[in-house]
């Protein structure tokens, strides 16, 4: 699916940041929960309201929908780092997200409790919620909203524990099978080819509740929760592919064993003028010998002032290289893939001995998939 270009961000531990991208889905899920509550739940709580009042009271209950997602899924975020696993940027749909988690699974158990986690916490935030209305004068528009939003919360534990990969419940699956075999891909294909089948279940059901008497909102929940599911299944299966392609290759195998890289004595007017203009290059490692020092972009340079370029070294806009932006020439593909993706580096220095062995882009990695061939099973 092709997700929009709303984003949340924040940061958490270790000063990681936390990115969150919606789902395209979520712009007809937006029309149908407001159309919902605008139109029958609303209305049936609070009768003989205006309809200005109904609708802005829905987009309350679409602002809180989203939040208990996100909420939901930082629960998950939060356990998966407990546990020594990593997070990249979700791809967050309406009934939760879809994360590269299988970067960070150590082992079947704690896969086991990073799925459980976030049910666990919109149960509770229902619970919450639940008490909010109590506590509220009954019969007020207070109490309706919270009420309702304690539904979804409710719904969105609910639906997330169904045996359906991505969803919580079929990541519980997939930790059993896991165990069961000790086969980490075999059982995310496994619970990827159930998901798959539940989403086209949840289209036939839908089609057969619009076209019959029963509720049209009920009916094009499923539809879309079925085409949803049903996508989110293949394109998890599409990532294990690609995590299968790279497993088991060092890093020393896809990089660059001879990259361009510039001295630090070198004058930024030279590095624009020989490198940057004429090469096209945006990003060079600088080196002081045969010393790696770290790298230096374009956007670096941009940020001087043009007069200051011949005035001043490389050496003092370079950016030193760390754990974040270098790999060893042993690393697996694997673990420099989950590096660009958690730091959104789509180059690594390679670095042996404190000397520059090589560079890994991310086109490398992509390319090196086209040259794999596919299992026979699929999903779908």
């Amino acid at each position: 699916m092709t997700p929009t270009s709303a984003n949340r961000s924040g940061t958490g531990e270790s000063g990681r940041a936390i990115t969150f991208r919606l789902d395209f889905s979520w712009l007809p899920t937006v029309a149908l929960v407001a159309w919902w509550a605008a139109t029958a739940a609303l209305p049936a709580d609070l009768p003989g309201r205006p309809a200005t009042m109904y609708w802005l009271m829905a987009l309350v209950v679409v602002l809180g929908l989203l939040f208990s997602v996100i909420a939901h899924e930082l629960a998950h975020i939060a356990a998966a780092r407990r546990y020594g696993g990593g997070t990249t940027p979700a791809l967050v749909f309406p009934f939760g997200a879809a994360r590269d988690r299988d970067a960070g699974c150590r082992s079947p158990d704690t896969d086991l409790l990073v799925a459980l986690t976030g049910p666990v916490a919109s149960a509770v935030l229902a619970l919450a919620l639940l008490i909010g209305a109590e506590l509220t004068r009954p019969g007020s528009p207070e109490t309706s909203l919270l009420t309702r939003l304690a539904m979804l919360n409710g719904l969105l534990a609910g639906v997330n524990l169904l045996p359906a990969f991505p969803l919580d419940g079929g990541r519980a699956l997939r930790s059993v099978l896991w165990a069961l075999r000790g086969d980490l891909a075999w059982a995310t294909t496994s619970s990827a080819r159930l998901g798959s089948a539940a989403g086209l279940a949840a289209i036939v059901l839908g089609i057969l509740v619009v076209l019959g008497d029963g509720s049209p909102i009920a009916g094009i929940a499923l539809l879309l929760f079925g085409f949803t599911l049903r996508s989110a299944a293949g394109s998890t299966y599409q990532h294990l592919l690609t995590r299968s392609s790279l497993a088991g290759i060092p890093v020393r195998q896809l990089m660059d064993d001879k990259p361009i890289t510039v001295q630090r004595a070198l004058s930024i007017s030279a590095l624009v003028d020989d490198f940057i203009y004429e090469h096209q290059l945006k990003m060079l490692p600088v080196v002081d010998g045969e010393r790696l020092l770290g790298y230096v972009t374009a956007q670096r340079v941009k940020e001087l002032p043009p007069e200051e370029w011949s005035r001043q070294s490389i050496g003092t806009i370079v950016v030193p290289f760390s754990s974040e932006n270098t790999v060893s020439p042993d690393t697996d593909a694997i673990e420099a893939l989950d590096k660009m993706t958690r730091t959104g580096n789509t180059r690594l220095m390679v670095v042996e001995g404190g000397r520059l062995a090589g560079m890994l882009v991310l086109n490398d990695l992509l390319g090196r998939l086209g040259t794999q061939p596919l299992p026979s099973e699929s999903p779908s």
